[in-house]
């Protein structure tokens, strides 16, 4: 009986450590909407930490929040993650992403938006599939483009707890409040071989204290 049930916590243990089951890895915050932004426009781009506890799968970077002018939308935005701040160290992986499907216009009320004066979007880039070791790692925004070319493009403040960064041309401008965002994804696990010998060593171990057991010589 022993040995059954510790065979079927090694099931166990293995089903619910199978890669798959997503979440989230890292969260800056949600979207704030009233502080202000960072730029991520033209050749000034906005570059924020972020910690993965373990080696990680990036399935998404989502509830970024996004400001442009009132009346224009957000045609284009580019991010890259990387082993240092602005893009610097390795260039862990990069992309553009923005359409219809994964931009929300966040409706203005109140101050929201600075009153109006700006519209405000959730972003999401989904659909990636990136590695990344444990650590500490650089989301950067830039080359954000509006529908009139010639506006600005901020990266939403929120205050939370990552370390943030203008860089201007690729170099260091000045040190900003961080801005929202989150990571979207899942931690690396184990290979099924792995947890077959890790099974078989828990069967191993619960055998052999069951055989001691039973040599064991009472003495009254």
């Amino acid at each position: 009986m022993i040995l059954v049930n510790a065979l079927r916590f090694a099931s166990i243990l293995a089903i619910v450590t199978i890669p798959g089951w997503g979440s989230v890895l890292y969260s800056n915050g949600p979207v704030d909407g009233t502080i202000g932004g960072a730029p991520a426009y033209d050749t000034l781009s906005t570059s924020d930490s972020f910690v993965l506890s373990s080696a990680s799968t990036v399935t998404g970077i989502s509830n970024v929040g996004v400001w442009v002018l009132a009346g224009d939308t957000l045609t284009t935005l580019s991010w890259m993650i990387s082993s240092a701040p602005g893009g610097t160290g390795t260039i862990e992986g990069s992309g553009t992403n923005v359409s219809p499907s994964n931009v929300t216009e966040l409706i203005p009320t109140g101050n929201y938006g600075s009153g109006g004066v700006f519209n405000v979007y959730s972003v999401d880039f989904a659909g990636l599939n990136l590695n990344l070791a444990a650590g500490t790692h650089y989301l950067t925004l830039y080359n954000g483009v509006p529908s009139t070319a010639t506006h600005p493009v901020y990266w939403d403040d929120n205050g939370g707890p990552s370390s943030a960064s203008i860089y201007r041309n690729g170099n260091f401008d000045q040190s900003t409040p961080s801005n929202s965002f989150r990571i979207d994804g899942a931690a690396s696990t184990p290979e099924p071989a792995s947890l077959g010998v890790f099974a078989a060593g828990i069967a191993a171990i619960v055998v052999r204290r069951r055989i001691r057991g039973r040599r064991t010589v009472h003495v009254r």
